[in-house]
């Protein structure tokens, strides 16, 4: 009888935002590649590197003969927005929980403290069928060892820096801009593009969710060099084409890097401050300020931009390499769990 080598993997895959269904793809190709047969919650409704893959949102169906959940990437020992989020999250333990199927995490973390966290979370991490899980941020560790029990645990590098190989920049004239702005802010943004222009700086913006989405309208457009969000895909193409990515979302940034860009943070969250301390790139945060302050905010951020359009090296402590440790240690966990006889 052949074994039943289904893998569920679980995430925020279904409001069209970049990096989760990036991690969605990432998880569902290195899977495969293993012989197993991914099967994500929600997901990507739409081709990435060509393919689609198979999603459900009926618990039932996507636990139905589950030797083991893989939590795939991003925020989870947090608080969000997202009600649909927690609520699957919660039937999903509770199935694990009552047919006691081993729940392994990967690549997850916190949003840079512990301040807020969701009860579902707090409720994951403590529950008996967590089994393992890798974390992305050094300084997520603590916490979580101290509130889980004969779980193994694992920290490195995100796993979206697996996500493409570098592209040698020859020069830097091209920025691309991925940022929610406020209508005094689209103001401000007006007069630092213009001053851009003058330095004959190449300037484009697209959002980080599928224009289609709601979330989508909140970000900012350069006038007739706003590029098109239809996925994950269209906006690998346009980080790819650029020098320099000014980025609110953590794994926008984070794929520019993967490809040889340099990522600046504009308002990012707690998570992106984390990560460029760890990797030694703080100078690269701009953090939000009061109203009184946003006209020296957006110097500081032209300051910043005309700094990395001048230097000719990027200087961090990333590594592809430590980032695909996480698919190392899957494959260790799932071992443990499938039977390794051929089918």
């Amino acid at each position: 009888m052949k074994e039943n080598k289904v893998v569920p993997i679980f995430g925020a895959y279904f409001n069209g935002n970049f990096g989760d269904d990036l991690m969605a793809y990432l998880f569902a190709e290195c899977l495969e590649t293993k012989g197993y047969i991914p099967l994500l919650w929600g997901g990507p409704n739409y081709e990435i590197n060509g393919k689609i893959w198979k999603s459900v949102k009926c618990v039932d169906t996507f636990l139905e003969n589950a030797k083991c959940v893989v939590f795939g990437g991003g925020m989870v020992f947090c608080d969000s927005f997202f009600p649909e989020y927690w609520n699957s999250m919660e039937k999903i333990i509770d199935v694990c929980e009552n047919k006691d199927i081993p729940i392994i995490l990967v690549s997850v973390g916190s949003d840079g403290d512990f301040k807020n966290i969701n009860p579902v979370a707090k409720r994951l991490i403590r529950s008996p069928v967590m089994k393992a899980v890798s974390l992305r941020l050094k300084s997520d560790l603590a916490f979580v060892q101290e509130n889980t029990h004969n779980t193994e645990i694992s920290c490195y590098q995100d796993i979206i820096l697996t996500s493409s190989k570098i592209k040698e920049r020859l020069s830097k004239e091209k920025v691309l801009f991925c940022i929610t702005v406020s209508k005094w802010e689209k103001i401000l943004m007006h007069f630092l593009i213009l001053l851009m222009k003058r330095k004959k700086i190449k300037v484009n913006s697209i959002s980080q969710f599928i224009d289609k989405t709601p979330n989508a309208s909140s970000y900012y457009k350069v006038r007739n060099n706003h590029l098109e969000n239809k996925g994950v895909d269209s906006l690998i193409e346009a980080v790819k084409e650029s020098d320099i990515v000014i980025a609110r979302g953590l794994h926008v940034g984070m794929f520019g890097i993967a490809s040889g860009a340099t990522f600046i943070s504009y308002k990012g969250t707690y998570k992106t401050s984390s990560f460029l301390k760890e990797v030694n790139l703080d100078n690269n945060y701009i953090q939000s300020c009061s109203l009184f302050f946003k006209p020296f905010l957006f110097l500081k951020l032209y300051q910043v931009i005309k700094r990395n359009l001048t230097e000719k090296k990027i200087t961090h402590s990333l590594s592809q390499l430590d980032a695909e440790n996480h698919y190392h240690f899957l494959f260790r966990q799932l071992g443990k769990i499938f039977d390794k006889q051929k089918i």
